[in-house]
């Protein structure tokens, strides 16, 4: 089958009638429309050819095969990691923001902004009035726990270590994120801390 390509843009082409001008055209034969379909036309150097369809965007013809540019290619990495490491940190910021689980007091504690606004008043209150006394804290099961000093050092403890757990996970995994090769396959899921709602499945 003659398939005539445009030769100001190679990308258009011509199956029948054959064209008047053929000067304005490169020729080519393919079996059938299943080969022109798996097909792209290239010109490189001044020579006209069909080859295998490009893989990406990305892809330029280097005259034998279909390669994305050291240029195209850093900056393709770099995108990658910018996505896959915007996982990471929500991920993070879940994991952080889903419960802490004390083992002290058996029961899983807020660990958002406002669970850790809720220790910071009730610290302030054991600093002011001393470590003698209690106090009440709802839990995320939405029950009230009363604690005492030692059991808020606890909670507090667990909240703390979450957050810092969680932050050193992410760092860790954007590290060895720097140095995959292939970002979008690198395995990100080992080393989070279950969520409360996690648990409750």
């Amino acid at each position: 089958m003659k398939v005539y390509f445009l030769k100001s843009d190679v990308s258009q082409f011509v199956i029948f009638p054959e064209p008047e001008n053929l000067e304005d055209y490169f020729l080519a034969e393919v079996e059938d429309e299943r080969e022109l379909e798996r097909k792209t036309a290239v010109v490189f150097k001044g020579k006209f050819r069909l080859v295998e369809k490009c893989p990406s965007e990305d892809h330029e013809w280097n005259g034998k095969s279909w390669v994305i540019s050291k240029e195209k290619m850093t900056a393709l990495l770099t995108e990658q990691r910018e996505r896959v490491f915007a996982q990471i940190v929500t991920k993070r910021d879940e994991c952080v923001n889903g419960g802490a689980y004390v083992e002290r007091i058996g029961k899983w504690v807020d660990s958002d902004e406002k669970g850790r606004a809720t220790l910071v008043e009730i610290k302030a209150d054991f600093d002011l009035n001393g470590k003698d006394n209690t106090y009440t804290l709802i839990c995320s099961d939405n029950t009230a726990y009363t604690l005492n000093f030692d059991e808020f050092k606890s909670v507090w403890d667990a909240v703390k270590t979450l957050k810092e757990k969680m932050f050193e996970n992410a760092y860790m995994h954007q590290i060895l994120l720097e140095q995959a090769e292939n970002p979008l396959e690198y395995d990100w899921s080992i080393g989070w801390s279950k969520t409360y709602e996690e648990s409750k499945n």
